[in-house]
């Protein structure tokens, strides 16, 4: 938890800015919270770092990583068609 915005610092873009933040899940989308969560985007998107704004996302982003963890195979896109063949 941080400050928000209005409240001073350190708040979520200073975090950002200052290196000290690698993923942000932002979700807030009426009055005061759509206004820094265009900030915080913002800052993140400028410093390269992922920026997810649905719950949902996060969600099957960790299912993918942990699945990912026991091993995966890569193949050619062509293999994922339904009754193609990868050569």
């Amino acid at each position: 938890m941080v400050k928000k915005l209005r409240e001073g610092s350190p708040n979520a873009v200073d975090l950002i800015r200052a290196g000290d933040v690698a993923v942000v899940i932002n979700t807030g989308y009426s009055g005061t919270a759509l206004r820094d969560g265009f900030h915080i985007r913002r800052a993140a998107v400028e410093r390269g770092i992922p920026c997810f704004t649905s719950i949902d996302t996060v969600r099957a982003l960790v299912e993918a990583l942990e699945k990912a963890s026991r091993g995966y195979s890569v193949r050619p896109i062509r293999a994922y068609r339904i009754g193609a063949t990868a050569p």
